[in-house]
């Protein structure tokens, strides 16, 4: 299945890098996710419209497959895709070694990045790097919706 937005725009201008970020979401098991709960000293935001659609699946299988390449950070996927729906998505997929949460409940990490598109009420696609301070050093926003993220450039932020 595609993801066809006519209307793409966003709540805000995204957070930019230099910004702190933490935020509320929820897991795939109904449970309350909090960012600040997360240890490792760097986090792999990716942002993906729904897990149902092919780019963002294809997004979500690559970052699963990266984090065995990469010490001491957690991969974080969230969409505003149900709880359900996404732990369907992570049992039939094999995705086990990343964090998948959502956004539905509290758009809080919509607002807070201004990765929201209100129209559709759905995140964009985006990628995000935080620090072990959580701030923002590295952001890529996906003009388009179809392309994936420049994986080897997320894998650098953190390398550097």
């Amino acid at each position: 299945m595609n993801f066809e937005c006519k209307d793409k725009t966003l709540v805000g201008k995204p957070i930019s890098v230099g910004k702190k970020l933490v935020f509320k979401a929820v897991d795939k098991h109904m449970e309350e996710y909090l960012s600040s709960d997360i240890k490792e000293d760097w986090k792999i935001i990716s942002v993906v419209p729904s897990l149902d659609t092919g780019v963002c699946s294809k997004q979500t299988r690559t970052f699963n497959k990266l984090i065995s390449q990469i010490e001491n950070t957690r991969i974080i996927t969230i969409s505003c895709d149900l709880p359900f729906a996404q732990s369907r998505y992570c049992g039939a997929e094999g995705i086990d070694r990343i964090d998948v949460v959502s956004d539905y409940k509290y758009h809080e990490f919509g607002h807070k990045t201004n990765l929201f598109i209100k129209s559709a009420m759905l995140l964009t696609r985006a990628v995000l790097v935080l620090n072990k301070d959580n701030v923002v050093t590295y952001i890529e926003v996906c003009e388009v919706l179809d392309n994936e993220p420049v994986y080897d450039a997320v894998l650098k932020a953190i390398e550097n």
